[in-house]
């Protein structure tokens, strides 16, 4: 985000000219889900691992499960998603 902003001067006074922009920018960020027609794969462990096709999913339902999760989805290649709550 620093490269769009251009760094602006330490002090000015109102002889410069100088203007200032103020830019706010805000987005909401939503975690990937698991998708529709996953089949879950039965193992022995605290998270639960789905399958659809060829595509592995490890589910997780806090965030502090992220560390493990993402541990175990380097091994198997898979990716990490937020468990729907339904």
């Amino acid at each position: 985000m620093d490269s769009f902003i251009p760094p602006l001067p330490q002090k000015a006074t109102a002889r410069e000219g100088v203007l200032y922009h103020q830019r706010t920018f805000r987005w909401r960020v939503f975690p990937p889900k698991l998708p529709n027609g996953v089949e879950r794969v039965p193992r022995d462990g605290n998270l639960e691992i789905y399958k659809r096709g060829k595509e592995m999913f490890v589910a997780i339902q806090r965030k502090e499960q992220l560390p493990e999760a993402s541990k175990l989805a380097a091994d198997l290649s898979a990716k990490v998603v937020a468990k729907n709550h339904s």
